[in-house]
């Protein structure tokens, strides 16, 4: 993902551009049509009927945006389940394009390679306690709510905490039946006082998806997850998981650079680095792999990638 600041970046993510309708945010860096996006994601066998029962139960209007005009734009629960095609469709606002600042308000290849992994992983990820750092619009958070009930997506900027929760509430059926517990809250990995003031349960699992695309970017997350897998930023809730377990999906964006005179992904030898720093850190109570993703099923309809690539950190507590 490499481009000056003022370029635009266009997410490989497309589905369904024909039944876009269109709301504008006010950004900082310009003004970007943000489209909502039919994601038709297919389930494992084991989620089906939970799954088609609690959109059954709970369709409805849920969701209300107004348009440039102040007119009232109404869209119904956007999660619904298609028992033809055994698939559960989520309705997710995001943009097609951004400067390379506000990324987080398109979705990206991770987001569904990491989807992939929790639908094929089930049993891992049910009734967990769950993190996600860099959430973006939320579409990887809001359907991991179909696995457990107790999630904390964190990103750092008004706008893209404003869409996460817009998706959030428009696709909130699907969720388990109250009480359950799905929270939004702002994290600057640039800032190590809000990284030690977050005050939630001590996580099962941390995620990340598409969150190495520049080095300082990057830095600043080894720095959070570091802290994270410290834990001292957490609160007493609930019992202790014996480990942590992070996962992130990250995309290698091939380049060639004048300066090698070859095709190279500096920022993701850059993240192999930190991995390896993180390793020296905590030595034998971390481990890291890389998860082949030629053993994963395919949920999403995408064009899956040998550049994307998903890691695995267990940390002993």
């Amino acid at each position: 993902m490499c481009a000056c600041a003022d370029e635009l970046i266009l997410s490989d993510v497309q589905l369904n551009r024909d039944k876009d309708s269109q709301i504008v945010l006010n950004k900082k860096h310009g003004e970007y049509a943000i489209h909502l996006v039919d994601f038709h994601i297919k389930l494992p066998g084991c989620l089906i009927q939970i799954v088609s029962e609690r959109t059954e139960k709970s369709f409805g209007i849920t969701d209300s945006i107004h348009d440039d005009d102040g007119d009232l734009i109404v869209s119904r629960s956007a999660a619904n389940f298609d028992k033809q095609n055994q698939t559960l469709n989520f309705r997710i606002h995001h943009a097609m394009e951004t400067h390379l600042a506000d990324v987080g308000l398109q979705v990206w290849m991770g987001a569904l390679g990491m989807i992939d992994f929790m639908l094929d992983n089930v049993q891992l990820f049910r009734n967990k306690q769950i993190l996600e750092l860099g959430a973006g619009v939320g579409l990887t958070g809001i359907v991991a709510g179909t696995l457990t009930n107790k999630i904390t997506l964190t990103d750092v900027g008004e706008n893209i905490l404003g869409l996460c929760e817009m998706n959030y509430h428009a696709n909130q059926n699907i969720f388990q039946s109250p009480p359950h517990c799905f929270e939004i809250r702002e994290l600057n990995w640039h800032k190590p006082t809000s990284i030690k003031s977050l005050c939630i349960p001590k996580p099962d699992i941390i995620m990340a998806c598409d969150v190495i695309y520049d080095n300082d970017i990057t830095n600043a997350f080894f720095q959070t997850l570091q802290i994270l897998l410290n834990g001292d930023t957490y609160t007493k809730e609930g019992c202790r998981p014996s480990i942590v377990k992070v996962y992130i999906s990250t995309e290698k964006r091939l380049n060639f650079t004048l300066e090698d005179l070859d095709i190279t992904c500096k920022e993701y030898n850059h993240f192999l680095c930190k991995l390896s720093e993180l390793e020296n850190t905590f030595q034998s109570s971390l481990s890291v792999q890389r998860i082949d993703m030629e053993d994963i099923s395919q949920f999403c309809q995408y064009n899956q990638t040998q550049q994307l690539e998903i890691w695995e950190i267990q940390k002993q507590l």
